[in-house]
């Protein structure tokens, strides 16, 4: 099983950090599927053949994801469409 690990600084207050989350799991809903739930600070999230955890830190957001065998073959473009929209998000 593939795997992603990605942690991007940010400057952001917590509340626009979270909603700045909220975004990208949003995108991340478009693209691929993935549905999300919130737990405290932290973003879980699954869909087809992928699913992890967004976490909030003091000035770094950390994405940890899990890749079935299929979507695996992806993890290039995933992963740059990931950081893509980190960068955006959160500069």
């Amino acid at each position: 099983m593939a795997s992603i690990d990605i942690r991007h600084p940010h400057d952001l207050a917590p509340a626009a950090a979270r909603a700045a989350v909220e975004r990208v799991a949003a995108r991340m809903n478009e693209k691929f599927g993935i549905q999300h739930v919130w737990n405290g600070d932290a973003l879980d999230f699954s869909g087809s053949g992928a699913s992890g955890r967004v976490t909030l830190d003091t000035g770094a957001v950390h994405l940890r994801m899990k890749l079935g065998f299929p979507v695996s073959m992806f993890r290039g473009s995933i992963e740059s469409a990931i950081h893509d929209y980190l960068e955006r998000e959160f500069g």
